[in-house]
């Protein structure tokens, strides 16, 4: 047994040799829990090797089987290795020519993205061929100057987007859109949203209003395949509605309330989706915008 630690003492003693000015292993002061320690001239501790066989690199309290202060090289082509295989044939991580990879086991090295800023959407798109829009609307001015959207008449739904606007001035409205989604206008304002390639795709709508009446208005979103724009009379119920993309809001006048609606569709190319929506309790009426938020966004 002392053999061996002589052995391991004169092994590392000339690994450190280089390193530290001098070399000091001191058996006898390492007591909780015992071991060695290899100091320099300054009694500065460079290694420290407990009993119970965890090591530490410039630090004396070692808390695991391997603690490092300080940086760790690896040269140019290696391997960070996981289990007993080494290199390409292993898993874990490497360099492969200034790109970091990583492998599973049974995978195959894969490029880690982030780290060459190749940003990447929640859904795994990369930020090239991720897809999405969005028609946003808001309250412009406060007062009789806001928008205002026509809600249809009972079993007669209508489009809610564009908005009618006020007199206030501005361009109440946002849009984005990106990649397979893109947004429509009628009229120079933002309407639909458009479909260019099959996929499956997250919808998502809120409307909050200001109420000019007491109704009750049920809010849904449509889907229509066509070659060209849809005209905004040519949305058909029982054809066209998404039902589970469906809310009701009630407003009394000059309160508000507000829906949402969100859900997940397997879409096709040239599907146009409307915001449409109609009176269940109450006659066809005029309510105040005070936003209108429709998007949609592929995730598969």
């Amino acid at each position: 047994m002392k053999t061996t630690i002589m052995f391991l003492l004169l092994t590392l003693s000339t690994c450190f040799a280089l390193w530290a000015d001098d070399v000091d292993v001191n058996l006898s002061t390492d007591t909780s829990p015992n071991g060695f320690s290899v100091k320099d001239s300054s009694g500065s501790t460079k290694l420290k090797v407990r009993a119970d066989g965890n090591v530490g690199v410039g630090t004396t309290a070692p808390n695991h089987k391997l603690d490092v202060n300080g940086n760790i090289g690896v040269s140019a082509g290696g391997y960070y290795n996981v289990g007993s295989t080494d290199g390409t044939s292993g898993y874990g991580f490497r360099d492969n020519s200034g790109v970091m990879e990583y492998k599973n086991s049974g995978g195959a090295w894969t490029g880690l993205g982030y780290i060459d800023n190749d940003v990447t959407s929640p859904y795994g798109f990369s930020s090239g061929t991720y897809s999405y829009a969005q028609i946003a609307y808001n309250h412009g001015n406060y007062g009789n100057t806001m928008p205002s959207v026509e809600i249809g008449a009972d079993a007669a739904y209508e489009t809610m987007l564009p908005v009618t606007l006020g007199s206030g001035g501005g361009t109440p409205w946002e849009t984005i859109e990106s990649g397979d989604v893109s947004v429509v206008n009628l009229s120079s304002k933002p309407a639909y949203l458009k479909i260019n390639a099959a996929g499956l795709y997250r919808i998502s709508a809120s409307v909050a209003i200001k109420g000019t009446s007491n109704t009750s208005i049920e809010v849904e979103v449509f889907r229509q395949n066509s070659g060209s724009i849809p005209a905004t009379n040519s949305w058909v119920t029982l054809t066209h509605d998404l039902e589970a993309l469906s809310t009701a809001i009630s407003v009394t006048t000059n309160q508000y309330d507000a829906g949402s609606v969100n859900g997940v569709y397997q879409l096709a190319a040239n599907d146009y989706l409307a915001l449409c929506s109609r009176v269940v309790s109450g006659s066809t009426s005029t309510q105040k915008v005070i936003c209108i938020n429709f998007n949609v966004e592929r995730i598969k």
